[in-house]
């Protein structure tokens, strides 16, 4: 009698599990293995649209972080690219090139990051496609780490004491603030985990 009924309890209790994870009348195998919480609720399309929503959230941040740079770079070598040099014609060639250069990278990174968004689907189903999108973004991101560093060598050079006056240059305080914010960039993970010690220490 004892055994009987600790069976219908162990039937019941699979059956409302099947229920609430499939539905009623869901055909659904219940086993030890089966989690007791299923938060997509067997729905695929709730799993999509969470995949959905982290893609469109990575190009937000990526026109956050990288649109107002490019904008203000095109707009600071539109206005000043003829300017009168405030030093010799090296340094000022060099600002104009890294921080135009620099300005494309982003411009092309942006565009990557929309392509992918837009043709996400067609990329999960052709593998070689895919391939070639991923390994042109680690070589956008390769090309950025070394132009930061040609960035480093011109603007903090050992030959820096020749120019005086670059502060009175716009490119060369364009130049300067794009590779200072590639310094937040760079160190910004490492002060939210210090600042988040407290929380979990």
């Amino acid at each position: 009698m004892m055994e009987s009924h600790a069976e219908s309890d162990e039937m019941l209790a699979q059956r409302l599990q099947a229920q609430e994870m499939g539905g009623y009348g869901g055909n659904i195998t219940v086993n030890a293995q089966t989690p007791l919480v299923n938060r997509e609720n067997g729905n695929p399309a709730m799993v999509n649209a969470r995949n959905d929503a982290a893609a469109r959230g990575s190009v937000y941040l990526l026109f956050v972080i990288y649109g107002p740079q490019v904008l203000a770079s095109f707009i600071v070598l539109g206005m000043h690219w003829n300017d009168p040099d405030v030093c010799d014609a090296t340094h000022t060639r060099r600002w104009k090139l890294w921080s135009f250069f620099a300005a494309c990278r982003m411009f092309a990174f942006i565009g990557l990051g929309c392509y992918v968004e837009r043709y996400r689907s067609w990329l999960i189903e052709h593998v070689e496609a895919s391939n070639r999108v991923r390994n042109m973004r680690n070589l956008l991101e390769g090309c950025g780490f070394l132009w930061f560093i040609v960035g480093n060598m011109w603007l903090f050079g050992d030959d820096d004491h020749i120019c005086h006056h670059a502060g009175r240059s716009p490119i060369y305080n364009l130049s300067l603030s794009l590779i200072i914010l590639q310094y937040v960039q760079m160190c910004f993970p490492c002060i939210v985990a210090i600042l988040l010690l407290p929380v979990f220490c």
